[in-house]
């Protein structure tokens, strides 16, 4: 039998035969060290019980938090113009701290739209994740890039897909719009699966940007691309955290 005074417990002895009798041994314990614990309201007893447990939680709360927070915030530069090398950071996003970053030195030229601005490198040497920011600089919507011409140009990239992976989907966030593809295949041998966006900016925001005054709206006139590519399993372990990226990135100074 279990007996419970406030929140002691004890378990009755088997040779205990009075049971009708409440087993008091600990309480008086308790009160030969504190006599005035009989003055004193039951939840002022309980009150130190209370004080733990909000402790307890405030420390779980901020361990959760902790564990959200391991990213952080870092732009990107434009492409420079073929008179110069100068590149503004124009966007940034949110990205986790254990991605690897490579970029370009600054004295090299990426007018060549072949060259990422950016790459991050998920994993080590044996596997990875590769993951690539391209930005398309455009004077004209009839100039830009269609977004269904990009998802055909990443089909081709692979010896075969599985059509049962296959998916695309419209997305527009920032002023962009465009599609997201998802696909699973085998490429140079590998079976490899990938996730990627093609986000053109919308002709109100071009042209806004064209009749805009400040010195870097000529850097912001870009469509882009997102591409992460690696194993299935190790893409699928990231899977959110590289939708989350992708979601995150944008214009520095978003439109008003």
């Amino acid at each position: 039998m279990i007996s419970k005074f406030g929140f002691w417990q004890r378990e009755s002895s088997r040779d205990y035969k009075d049971k009708k009798r409440p087993n008091i041994i600990i309480w008086d314990r308790f009160l030969s060290f504190n006599p005035g614990a009989l003055a004193q309201p039951k939840i002022q007893i309980l009150r130190p019980l209370r004080y733990i447990s909000i402790i307890f939680c405030c420390l779980l709360t901020s361990c959760t938090q902790e564990n959200n927070d391991q990213k952080t915030w870092q732009s990107f530069q434009a492409r420079n113009e073929k008179h110069s090398l100068d590149r503004p950071y124009v966007y940034h996003a949110h990205v986790p701290f254990d991605w690897k970053r490579k970029d370009h030195p600054q004295d090299t030229s990426v007018v060549d739209t072949r060259l990422p601005i950016a790459e991050f490198f998920i994993g080590d040497e044996t596997e990875y994740i590769r993951i690539t920011i391209h930005t398309f600089p455009t004077s004209s919507l009839s100039s830009s890039i269609p977004p269904q011409m990009q998802v055909g140009r990443w089909k081709n990239q692979f010896d075969s897909l599985d059509p049962s992976a296959l998916s695309t989907r419209t997305e527009s966030r920032g002023g962009f719009q465009g599609l997201f593809f998802e696909a699973e295949g085998t490429t140079q041998n590998k079976y490899c699966s990938i996730l990627a966006w093609s986000m053109q900016l919308s002709s109100f925001y071009l042209k806004k940007l064209q009749q805009g005054k400040n010195p870097l709206d000529q850097y912001k006139q870009a469509d882009y691309t997102i591409k992460a590519i690696g194993s299935k399993d190790l893409l699928q372990q990231h899977k959110e955290a590289i939708i989350e990226f992708a979601h995150s990135f944008e214009l520095i100074e978003e439109f008003t």
